[in-house]
């Protein structure tokens, strides 16, 4: 849970670990390593993992997806970032925004599977 307290970049030139971009970056060579799927192994196959970022206002997440625009594009779909206000009223529904500062989608925690027709078709199905 972000509580805005820590700076998105250092303002300490010498020393680039005191700001999220640098927290951020870890994340990208955490994903690119692989190491997470030999560490969890014992749970399951991971190919992946979703880094979820709660902060407390729109303005602190449209200036936190601003400093992340320089990571790499393809790994932006492993990054949600959600207001608290919204993540602890149903943090399963749509209140998750992507890590592109263009993208204005909003995205569920679990993607539905099913299309529209295999819903219909379930609902009318007899007990």
């Amino acid at each position: 849970m972000d509580m805005r307290t820590e700076r998105l970049v250092s303002s300490i030139t010498h020393d680039r670990r005191q700001g999220l971009h640098f927290r951020f970056e870890q994340y990208e060579k955490y994903l690119s390593s692989l190491r997470f799927a030999e560490k969890y192994s014992a749970w399951g196959a991971f190919e992946s993992f979703t880094v979820l970022f709660v902060t407390v206002s729109e303005t602190r997440i449209a200036h936190v997806r601003g400093s992340l625009a320089d990571l790499p594009e393809e790994t932006s779909e492993f990054y949600l970032f959600g207001l608290s206000s919204e993540v602890v009223e149903d943090f399963l529904r749509e209140v998750w925004r992507g890590r592109s500062p263009t993208d204005a989608r909003r995205y569920r925690l679990v993607a539905d599977t099913n299309t529209k027709a295999e819903r219909e078709h379930a609902l009318a199905l007899p007990e």
